[in-house]
């Protein structure tokens, strides 16, 4: 491997511990098992990142770094990039942008995918919730952030329990209720 040097980064005492405590658990001692510990650890952690894939998380990055230049000229004279130069941006073989491009991206990828938008529609809150854990592994959290950004986006309301409706949907939504709301008053009187 590499040969054997002390690194100067500083890291948190408490964790430098917890670890050290953890090594000791494991091995019985630290002495001769904690700098291979260490090394263990960050090979791990490297490896794993993206799901081991290094060409993946390398092919990301591009594309991270492209779709924040697509905001600027590539040569800074102020003149933006085209969209074919935006769609580059893109990982390789998919119009699906990556988890580490902008929020705004992914955001308009997913209304395309599902076919929102337009002059109006509804869709159930579930049914965003499942295709957005279905393409990215984000936590609760963020998914209800995103939900709430799409929602945003498309100016939808929740007008029953059943789905956000959004555009000329809103009124259809609205004069189906209050046909169904006098056909139920007709039937009491």
């Amino acid at each position: 491997m590499g040969e054997d040097m002390k690194q100067p980064t500083p890291i948190d005492a408490e964790e430098y511990e917890r670890f050290k405590q953890f090594v000791k658990e494991v091995h019985g001692r630290t002495r001769g098992h904690l700098a291979s510990e260490i090394e263990n650890a960050l090979r791990s952690y490297r490896e794993g990142y993206y799901g081991g894939n290094q060409l993946q998380r390398i092919e990301d990055d591009m594309a991270a770094i492209k779709s924040m230049m697509a905001d600027e000229s590539a040569d800074g004279s102020g003149t933006p990039l085209t969209a074919s130069d935006a769609e580059s941006t893109r990982p390789r073989g998919s119009g699906k942008p990556a988890s580490n491009q902008p929020r705004e991206h992914k955001i308009t990828w997913i209304i395309d995918e599902m076919g929102l938008g337009g002059d109006g529609g509804n869709v159930h809150p579930n049914a965003i919730r499942k295709f957005i854990e279905s393409e990215y592994a984000f936590s609760e959290g963020t998914v209800d952030e995103y939900i709430e950004a799409i929602v945003s986006r498309l100016d939808a309301i929740q007008i029953d329990s059943e789905a956000y409706y959004w555009g000329e949907a809103i009124d259809d939504r609205y004069a189906k209720l209050n046909d169904d709301t006098a056909e139920e008053m007709d039937v009491i009187a």
